[in-house]
């Protein structure tokens, strides 16, 4: 008789068919071991020591994002203050945004979550989602460049800052 695995082992033997899922809801063919760490959340790496958690990759990508953000702000409005792109980007880059992204990503289901978050909902939760996107977001940087990236933010965020064009009226 096998001997029981863990759930880090058999997460293993299924992580090839899940990455070429996620790249395929994602659009963009993104180095697999950037993509493991950057749906890895904490809560799991706590329960599988060893593993890097998402934490690094998003903060990464917080900063691509808001890079990317605030040139279209800057680009589309050349008349506004500072304050007024700074409204624009607030309303384009926030949690409950891109955990609407990561949903109509669906990446909630790729997420490594440890036992207790999953069992609460977390693949489903708004910061876990937004977290995971800014995540993927550093792993498309780091492994494609600047460019792969600030076109992957734009597709991302485009109809919202079209709607942000819209709202503001300029």
């Amino acid at each position: 008789m096998a001997e029981p695995r863990t759930a880090a082992e058999a997460f293993a033997d299924t992580d090839e068919a899940r990455l070429t899922a996620l790249v395929a809801a994602i659009g963009i063919d993104v180095d697999h071991t950037l993509l493991l760490e950057a749906m890895s959340h904490r809560s799991w790496c706590a329960e599988n020591p060893g593993n890097a958690s998402n934490e690094r990759l998003e903060f990464l990508g917080d900063a691509v994002l808001g890079l990317v953000a605030a040139d279209n702000a800057y680009r589309r409005f050349p008349d506004m203050t500072e304050g007024e792109l700074t409204g624009v980007r607030k309303g384009v880059v926030n949690t409950s945004a891109l955990g609407e992204i990561g949903t109509e990503l669906g990446i909630g289901p790729f997420i490594k979550l440890g036992r207790g978050e999953a069992a609460a909902g977390g693949a489903g939760k708004t910061t876990i989602l937004a977290d995971a996107v800014e995540a993927i977001i550093g792993a498309i940087y780091l492994d494609r460049g600047v460019a792969t990236a600030f076109e992957f933010v734009e597709r991302l965020l485009g109809g919202r800052i079209r709607s942000e064009e819209r709202r503001v009226g300029k």
